[in-house]
């Protein structure tokens, strides 16, 4: 693939399948990378555009999600309260976005029916269990995705799983001890705050 930053997902319905990409506009603007290309790389990588072959496409779309989100992003004016994508309530770690998309339209519902203004919304937002978990996270991703971490996660765990399905536990211990002081103690750091 092109960016290792990138989430994939895959939703199956009765008669349908839905495929789809995250990644940080920034990382594409700075590769020069079309969201397509980096779609196709996908499907191609994963072996799904061999297994949909001959089938037809239903749709193809793209939309843009605030990547600073929220708690930063603004919540609403007036009595038009957002929620969701609309102020980046994405998992920065998961990438779920339905669960806090429900979370949040249904405090954004009860805001409106109560009058609430956009502080009592926005306070009710942060009450909520896994909106304020995103809040949080955010400021871990931030640290996370900084310099090559995430990068050298990634091949640090690519490695370790190469060598587990070979059976080679030698493998998967040298890999540890190799990256015991520069990725490990901030991976550990890293999972400790987000409790």
């Amino acid at each position: 693939m092109s960016d290792p930053l990138v989430a994939g997902f895959m939703y199956t319905y009765k008669d349908s399948l839905a495929v789809g990409i995250g990644s940080p506009i920034r990382g594409l603007l700075d590769r020069k990378i079309r969201p397509e290309k980096l779609l196709d790389d996908f499907l191609e990588t994963t072996g799904i555009a061999e297994k949909v072959k001959g089938y037809s496409l239903r749709e193809y779309s793209a939309k843009v999600i605030p990547e600073g989100g929220f708690p930063e992003s603004r919540v609403g004016k007036g009595n038009v309260y957002l929620c969701g994508d609309a102020i980046g309530l994405v998992d920065p770690l998961s990438f779920d976005g339905i669960t806090p998309a429900i979370a949040s339209g249904t405090l954004a519902g009860e805001a409106a029916v109560k009058n609430y203004n956009r502080e009592v919304y926005k306070y009710n937002l942060m009450k909520h269990p896994e909106i304020s978990k995103i809040a949080k996270e955010r400021k871990l991703e931030a640290e996370f995705m900084a310099g090559n971490k995430a990068g050298e996660y990634i091949q640090m765990v690519s490695s370790m799983l190469e060598s587990w399905a070979a059976g080679d536990l030698f493998g998967i211990r040298n890999t540890m001890v190799g990256n015991y002081r520069n990725i490990i103690p901030d991976l550990m750091s890293f999972v400790m705050r987000m409790r």
